[in-house]
This record gives structure tokens, sequence and C-alpha cells, in this order.
């Protein structure tokens, strides 16, 4: 098989014009090493983890009707009922982590580097009264470049050594450790109670286009100490990943071999919570053959701008509507207070100060992807009562003003976890008619294609 990379080049000289063009790259190997059968596939997201196991079809279980690898379904397994879990109802667990709570009983869990280290995902406490242990967007940390996760001073954990100490422990150790905590406390559980812990022995990885080298690099070597024992051990970028899952595929998305084109261009688009993923190639095949006989990537690309960011307009569109509740509420006289600003100075919205709302966002998009014909949809500010921090809204007597609060679509409910919250409810049409939205929308579908074409001829 041959496979070109294609290299843009750009020669500067002292004096004179710049030449630039683009240089073909090619590689003609043959595969010596398959993967077999029994490999775990790990794509440890923004926002969500999910894995695959294949293996044997008759024995495993783990496969759906038509034969394709089924997600474990890492909820069966999830460590306390305290977990927190915006993925109900999916086979995916949040990535979000968060420290163990500081009682002194579990600081001897909280070692660097160890699967006791990291609650995944993320427990209820971390929302209300221990939100600063909270330890978002792995993935994220690992794309900015950063060497330590920033963390309150007063959180004490132990180090490398096994000795007590506080303030930012290093990005690779908290990796690590998430990395083990999932293999240890999940993978490993779901596997032995299949009875094919045994004959796992291969691991696929992905990663965003936005890493470089350097952090892909720094990936591997983590992969290396929580899964020492795995070879082989195979990074794959997450739009790469796609298009192998489509050539392995293909050939049954047609209903005969008149069908099959000798050549075909793909362009892979793989939007997640906090990167766009692109991939650009070209499958050649032999007359009637289904097997490609050359593949030819023809660009690559990763913007840093994805899924995330609709949390970020809801957020503002949130602040929006407090701020007018509240500009209403003072002039009628009414004791309500919009305590806790979303949005601060600088329009900057920090997500890890109020992750209750961070939460309530997850479950607002959840309710509007059931229900895309609804109206409006509620949203949960919080609990009444709220036991640590500032709440977002603070109202004295919410009887006594409930008209105020109606005309507004402010109202109390209970919620399972948190207990007497209060909600508002968001008119959908506001979603449609955000200009913020409607610009990120026209960036990831218009401008993003338009210069990856240009990169890509």
């Amino acid at each position: 098989m041959q496979v070109v990379f294609p290299l843009r080049y750009a020669i500067k000289p002292d004096t004179g014009e710049a030449v630039d063009g683009m240089l073909d790259i090619s590689v003609d190997f043959t595969l010596h090493k398959y993967l077999g059968p029994e490999y775990l596939a790990i794509d440890f997201g923004t926002s969500a983890v999910a894995v695959a196991f294949e293996g044997d079809p008759i024995n495993l279980g783990l496969r759906d009707a038509k034969g394709s690898p089924c997600l474990l379904d890492l909820n069966n397994f999830l460590r306390t009922p305290l977990s927190m879990n915006p993925q109900a109802g999916t086979r995916l667990m949040p990535s979000i982590c968060c420290l163990h709570p500081m009682q002194e009983e579990n600081l001897k869990l909280n070692r660097l580097g160890d699967a006791g280290f990291i609650h995944l995902p993320m427990h209820w406490g971390a929302v209300g009264e221990d939100w600063d242990l909270a330890i978002p967007y792995l993935k994220m940390l690992m794309g900015a470049g950063l060497t330590e996760v920033p963390l309150p001073d007063r959180i004490e954990y132990l180090d490398w050594e096994g000795e007590k100490t506080h303030g930012n422990p290093s990005l690779q150790g908290v990796v690590l450790s998430a990395y083990k905590a999932l293999r240890e406390q999940y993978i490993e559980t779901y596997l032995r109670d299949s009875k094919r812990l045994e004959v796992w022995d291969k691991l696929i990885v992905t990663y965003p286009n936005t890493f470089t080298f350097t952090q892909v690099k720094f990936l591997r070597r983590v992969l290396r100490q929580a899964f020492p024992d795995k070879d082989p051990l195979v990074l794959i970028s997450e739009s790469d990943a796609v298009a192998n899952y489509y050539l392995s595929i293909e050939p049954n998305l047609r209903s005969g071999k008149d069908q099959i084109r000798q050549k075909e261009y793909i362009l892979i688009y793989d939007i997640g919570a906090g990167t766009l993923d692109l991939t650009y190639l070209c499958v050649e095949r032999e007359e009637r053959s289904k097997t490609p006989q050359r593949i030819s990537y023809k660009a690559k690309m990763g913007v840093p701008i994805a899924g995330n960011h609709l949390d970020i307009r809801l957020a503002y569109l949130l602040d929006r509507r407090l701020r007018a509740i509240e500009e209403d509420a003072m002039r009628r006289e009414i004791s309500f207070r919009y305590e806790s600003k979303i949005v601060g100075v600088g329009q900057h919205w920090k997500p890890r100060d109020m992750f209750n709302l961070w939460l309530s966002i997850l479950q607002f998009k959840a309710s509007y992807a059931k229900d895309p014909e609804a109206t409006t949809i509620s949203l949960n500010l919080g609990p009444i009562n709220i036991k640590a921090g500032s709440p977002i809204i603070k109202i004295e007597d919410f009887l006594k003003d409930s008209d105020f609060y109606g005309e507004h679509g402010l109202f109390s409910r209970k919620d399972e976890q948190l207990g007497d919250c209060y909600f508002i409810d968001i008119p959908t049409r506001e979603l449609k008619e955000d200009t913020g939205i409607e610009r990120w929308v026209h960036f990831l579908t218009e401008e993003v294609i338009l210069e990856f074409s240009k990169n890509s001829s």
C-alpha cells in the first residue's frame, strides 16, 4: 500500500522574492503486524469518555445486532451514587474529574499519579461545597501546553514520593491518574465481569488534530505509564479514526460492486466538545476491488472552537436575561438580586466558578436535543439554600412576588440531587435569534470549510 503525505513549504531568502509550493512525500509500506480482534479503544474527550472493545462476537456480548463494536457501558460502573452524570442514558461517561474530598481518611488515596488521586467522573460535592476540587477539561489543558494543573493552595495531596504537599500538581501526574482510574475502576472491572480481561493486550487511543508533535509525545509517555503491559499502543487522530472506520464499513454501504468507485474523495468533519477535526483523503481502488490500493491524505486540520463554545453562548444569553430581570425588579421595588454575575468584567465566563451552572447547561442541551420542537426549555439556576459559595440569584420572598417571577419565567422546583432549586424558562426562539450562536454556526460550517479548502487545494 502507498500513502502520500502533502507538505507545504515556503523558502524566504535574504534577498529576492519568497517561493512556496506543495511537495508530496510517498511512502510504500506493508503491514506486518495485525492488531487482531481483541483490542480496546479509548476516546478521552473534552466532555465525555467513550471506550470500545472488539473481540469475539460470539462470546463477548458487546456487539450490536449488526456486528459493530459496542461502547462499554461505563455508567454501570460509577464509583459512587454521588457521581455526576449528565451523560445518563448513554454509554458515555463525563470526562470532567475532581480530587477526592480532603477528609483526612481520604488523603492516603490522593497520591499523585495513582488512580485514587482522581474521582472519575466528578462527584456532586464538587458542584457544591467542594467545587474547587474540580479539574476540568484535561484534554484542553494538554492542548494548551500547560505543565501544571491550577488548584487552590488550600488543597493538600501526596506527591510522587508520597509526601504531603499542596499547590499545583503536575499535569503529567493528573493525566496519568485519570487514565489509571479509567483503567482500574471501569475498564478492567467490565472486562473481568465479562471474562475477557486476559485477552486484552492491545490499545488504541485518539487525540485531536490540534495536538502538536510534542503534545502527542506527552500523551504517549503517559499512556506507557498507565498501560505498560499493552503492546502495541497505537495513537491516532480523531478524524483519522473516523476515516478508518468509514473505510472499514464502506463496502457494506453499497448494494453491489458496480457502485464501488475506483477513485473517491472523502472529507471527515468531526466536531466534538473542545475541537473540530478534519481529514481530507483520496481513496483509489483497482476496478471492482473493495480493498483500497492507495490512500492519499490530502490535508488535516484542527480548530480549538467546537461544541463547548455553545455552552459559553448559552451562559451569555442567560446573563442578559438575568440582568434584564434585575433591572425590572429594581424599577418595581422587588427584592430580586442577580447575586453572582455569570459574565464578569471583560465579558469572560469562568465555568470552573459555577459548575452547577455548567451542569445545568449540559442538561439544558440534552433536553433541547430530545425535543427540538419545544418552545421553551427550563434551566436550573442552582439550589435555593446553597451550602457553599454564592448563589446565582437571591430572592427574599418568592411567594409574595410570584406574579413578577412568573412573567419572567422564574419558578422553583425540587431537583433529585440538589434539592429545592430555582429554574428559568428559556424560549428556544432566543437561541435561534442569538447572533453569537449564529456566528458560531457560520464559523464552523462555512469559514472553516472555506479555509480548509484553500489549504487542501
